[in-house]
């Protein structure tokens, strides 16, 4: 009975994960392919699985990853000279192996660090602009995510 209930609740634990993004739009001419991998490296984060960006944390797990906004999402390193952006998506998979607060934040500061890189506009997940109000709503819709995760976890 007691592997039902463990099982019952990763099932549950599972079913209430969500994806929260940000996204990373140019405010002038699309970016140059090249320009925009440089920014994603000199922030350390790692190009990967997917064919996609990944910061990295303990373990080599995978804490939020970053993707191009153009269809298919992936980055081609092959043609990064005849490649241009209109823009990138962060995003992570909550909760996950890292508090998804912590991961919020963690992306929220990347974003904001490749805004200045890139000079591009930190958005929510729907194209408006990322205001102190909508950082907060988005942060205490995480911590609420974390506490039931943790419930779930403790079952």
């Amino acid at each position: 009975a007691a592997e039902r209930t463990a099982g019952s609740a990763e099932r549950e634990l599972a079913s209430r994960q969500r994806i929260v993004a940000l996204r990373l739009v140019s405010t002038r001419e699309r970016w140059a392919g090249r320009t925009v991998v440089e920014a994603l490296e000199a922030e350390g984060l790692v190009y990967g699985k997917y064919s996609i960006f990944h910061r990295e944390h303990a373990g080599n797990k995978s804490v939020f990853y970053v993707a191009s906004m153009v269809e298919p999402g992936s980055f081609d390193l092959d043609r990064l000279d005849a490649v241009t952006y209109p823009g990138i998506s962060l995003f992570a998979v909550v909760p996950g192996s890292v508090e998804a607060p912590v991961v919020f934040d963690m992306m929220l500061a990347a974003g904001r660090r490749l805004a200045d890189r890139l000079q591009g506009q930190l958005q929510d997940e729907q194209g408006s602009t990322l205001t102190a109000q909508r950082i907060l709503s988005l942060r205490e819709e995480l911590v609420h995510l974390e506490h039931v995760a943790r419930r779930l976890r403790a079952t």
